[in-house]
């Protein structure tokens, strides 16, 4: 048995080897170059490799801190859930001075969600980040102090802070990969739904009925030519940056391509290190794509939905099988 053992670490450690070759020719050529092509699919192939190690290490022997985390997403077997809500730091965000205003209705709606985004452009003008791999890790109300110095902020921290919003309210909220976009799904009980909301953008999206969609809704929609079918809601902020032009059109090939539902939402709860396959969008993510062709979410995602239903099921559901 210990020789398998070590057989196996031995395997382990040589896939790292390798991976951090093709990272280190991957980086430098990136770059030097653009973000497309084979060095896009290089960089991408070799996080799923380094990512997909680690997250078999720690299955061996876990690492600190992860030896009470659960299946990563609920493809992963019987056990996943969701951010535990009653958390104490959410009492703190309640209370927070700068957003308790937000709070008020104990009967959350969407509108108030699209209110918490609005909320954030105004705190927030679009632009270039400047804050380090290391401080996009932090929480909500750290991430509020930055921007009152004047940060902004990338799609992926922008949507982050809008799913703690959310949770703090006692609802949830969770990440969606596009590409090369980030933004968060809340599941809304006055529509039994997922809803997407962009915070980057500060936009949403109605169909005819005035229903708010998912990713999974755009991304059928826009793949069947129903782009009509789709109203997008800018939000009030001055700084909202959707407008009707060519950032809706490239939005919508965003969406068209595929997208990934991350399931990793305990930020608050799991301080994990950047390098943690429990906390990163390749173990965590699981894409879905019905465009008919293949793009290079496959590099990256460990896990791909045959159906959709896996990825909106009722987060209650997911918590009952623990």
């Amino acid at each position: 048995m210990k020789k398998k053992t070590r057989l196996l670490l031995l395997s382990v450690l040589a896939v790292f080897v390798i991976a951090a070759a093709l990272i280190g020719v991957g980086s430098v050529s990136y770059f030097e170059g653009d973000h497309s092509g084979i060095v896009r699919q290089w960089k991408l192939c070799s996080k799923n490799i380094v990512m997909r190690s680690l997250y078999a290490a720690n299955r061996i022997a876990p690492f600190a801190g992860t030896t009470d985390l659960e299946p990563p997403t609920p493809l992963h077997g019987k056990g996943y859930s969701y951010q535990d809500l009653s958390h104490p730091y959410f009492d703190t965000v309640r209370t927070d001075p700068r957003i308790r205003h937000l709070y008020q209705d104990p009967r959350m709606q969407f509108d108030d969600f699209v209110e918490m985004a609005d909320f954030l452009r105004d705190q927030s003008p679009h632009g270039r980040s400047t804050i380090s791999h290391s401080q996009r890790k932090l929480n909500l109300l750290a991430l509020l102090d930055l921007a009152d110095k004047g940060e902004r902020f990338t799609c992926g921290t922008m949507s982050k802070m809008l799913a703690q919003m959310v949770q703090a309210s006692g609802n949830f909220a969770r990440l969606v990969f596009l590409f090369g976009h980030v933004v968060t799904e809340v599941w809304v009980p006055e529509f039994e739904k997922w809803v997407l909301i962009d915070p980057l953008f500060n936009v949403h999206y109605l169909n005819d009925k005035g229903v708010p969609l998912s990713a999974l809704d755009l991304h059928r929609m826009i793949n069947a030519g129903a782009e009509h079918n789709i109203h997008p809601r800018p939000g009030n902020s001055p700084n909202t940056v959707f407008t009707e032009r060519a950032p809706k059109k490239q939005l919508y090939e965003c969406y068209k391509m595929w997208f990934a539902v991350s399931f990793f939402d305990k930020w608050v709860s799991h301080d994990l290190p950047r390098w943690s396959p429990y906390g990163s969008p390749v173990i965590t993510g699981v894409y879905y794509n019905e465009s008919g062709k293949k793009y290079d979410a496959v590099l990256y995602y460990a896990k791909k939905a045959a159906d959709p239903s896996e990825l909106y099921h009722p987060p209650k559901s997911y918590q009952q099988d623990r």
